[in-house]
């Protein structure tokens, strides 16, 4: 049951991923900026995955990437509630 409901999270968000950079890249490539240093200041030694939290790791690590994307879809989100945007299933 737990691994359904991940994967529709995980659904949920990349439909929203795949919104915000067709329709408006600007703020995404803003907010996506500011949560990256946000969560690199945050995690002053280790990573979220435990390693060495180097920029270069940083730069590669998947779990960091979407703790980045996580947070910055959540500064966005204010832009799909006050225009009731539906998701598109499949974006063209």
């Amino acid at each position: 049951m737990e691994q359904i409901y991940r994967k529709q999270v995980r659904d949920k968000k990349a439909e929203k991923l795949a919104f915000l950079q067709k329709y408006a890249m600007g703020s995404w490539l803003k907010a996506r900026q500011e949560a990256d240093e946000e969560v690199s200041n945050e995690l002053s030694m280790f990573c979220v995955c435990g390693s060495l939290c180097t920029g270069l790791h940083e730069s590669y690590c998947q779990r960091f990437k979407e703790k980045v994307n996580t947070r910055a879809i959540n500064k966005l989100k204010h832009l799909w509630k006050e225009n009731r945007v539906v998701f598109p299933k499949y974006l063209k």
